[in-house]
């Protein structure tokens, strides 16, 4: 794979400027063209090196095992980051062998002006709490004060679906502005291209957002992503405390945030704050910019409102728990989003706060949620040694899963 060169353009609308890489595939030998679009009034403040392509890159690369190849000069700190983090995803899955990475280096220039501190935002719980310990009215004075939100189109949101988009970006902005900070927005094709066979979960949506901030290196002195997940039930995946750091450059150093404190406890620490009120976004079915108030995400975050005396103030989900739609809700115990372990923490809580109703309404949610992964894994055995057809165990557990929403 080589990005062999690298250019400046105008954006498809007015007050936008593009930046785009142009990558030439090893196995077939076609070309494609990447770029992540801003706004114009930042064009002096865009990278000049490859920083943002060879962070998106590697993703894509290890996925197709191409070897990588960039023409435009790398900082030797971020390259031998990346170096590192290959051989992380290799720990993680040993048929991900490392790719060798060609690229010229230079020596990076002094920084004399001030910088910014960049937070990718989407308006969920993990980045609300990252935001709001770092610029709210508990705030941390060790803590450097996030100067910028960084919105990412064409991350969960889809390009096609511009509407949503714009219908979030002010709503974000809004938030921005009673922080008195700046919103910035980066659009990208990435996901619309082969890039997007990288796997989204377990590899790539870090390197995508980091990418995305290096564009605008110079700006930014820290880039933020927010954590998924406590230290305590960390497990291999695409945004990790091991392998955000590593991808940091001797100007823009790359914190995960927020790893330690689970999501209820971030919940009970935002869940009062009018901006969380009016404008949290927690849900991803259907990739837009609304909260389906029925799913893992959705039921977990207003569960915790719920013990913070907050849900009925609360204006993009609903206003109070449905029993009969809690109890349909299936709760994985492991992958990306641990839906089981976050409600344990919140069955905790309300035991604490002596809620008894929603302790009750969870256990009966837990206690379905066991019976299901129970029967699943045990036809999956079976046809894993050969007891049952294969095709059937998929068409049962399928049956099986219909009335549950899940992920």
């Amino acid at each position: 794979m080589l990005l062999h060169s690298v250019e400046i353009t105008g954006g498809d609308q007015p007050g936008r400027v593009r930046v785009l890489g142009r990558v030439r595939y090893d196995g077939d030998g076609l070309e494609e063209v990447i770029w992540f679009d801003l706004p114009a009034a930042l064009e002096s403040q865009l990278s000049s090196s490859g920083h943002p392509w060879l962070v998106a890159l590697l993703p894509l690369a290890v996925s197709l095992q191409e070897p990588l190849r960039i023409t435009v000069p790398v900082d030797p700190f971020l390259l031998e980051g990346c170096r590192a983090v290959l051989d992380v995803w290799k720990a993680w899955d040993s048929a991900r062998d490392p790719i060798p990475i060609e690229a010229p280096t230079i020596a990076p220039p002094h920084r004399s002006d001030p910088a910014s501190t960049g937070l990718f935002f989407s308006g969920g719980v993990d980045s609300f709490y990252s935001l709001l310990r770092r610029n709210g009215p508990e705030a941390n004075s060790t803590r450097p004060p996030v100067t910028d939100l960084i919105l990412i189109h064409g991350a969960d949101i889809p390009l096609a679906n511009a509407e949503a988009f714009n219908r979030l970006r002010p709503r974000l902005a809004e938030v921005a502005d009673q922080l008195g900070i700046e919103l910035v927005d980066i659009s990208t094709n990435a996901r619309e291209t082969r890039w997007g066979r990288a796997n989204w979960p377990l590899l790539s949506h870090a390197a995508l957002l980091i990418a995305a901030g290096l564009v605008l290196e110079p700006r930014f002195a820290r880039l933020l992503i927010a954590s998924s997940a406590p230290y305590e039930q960390l497990q291999p995946y695409g945004s990790h405390p091991i392998t955000d750091p590593l991808f940091s450059t001797s100007h823009t150093r790359v914190i995960h945030d927020g790893a330690d404190t689970d999501r209820p406890e971030k919940i009970t620490y935002i869940g009062s704050h009018p901006a969380v009120l009016q404008h949290l976004r927690v849900c991803w079915i259907g990739r837009n910019d609304s909260n389906c108030g029925r799913c893992p995400k959705c039921l977990n975050a207003m569960m915790g409102l719920e013990l913070a005396g907050t849900l009925a103030k609360c204006q993009t989900l609903p206003r109070s728990i449905e029993p009969a739609i809690y109890r349909q809700v299936y709760f994985e115990s492991q992958g990306t989003y641990p839906a089981y372990g976050i409600v344990r923490g919140l069955r905790q809580r309300a035991w604490l706060a002596g809620r008894r109703d929603l302790v009750a309404l969870m256990d009966q949610a837990l206690a379905r949620s066991d019976r299901l992964r129970l029967t699943r894994d045990v036809l999956e055995g079976l046809a894993r040694r050969g007891l049952i057809p294969t095709r059937l165990s998929q068409r049962l557990v399928a049956r099986i899963f219909r009335s549950s929403v899940r992920y």
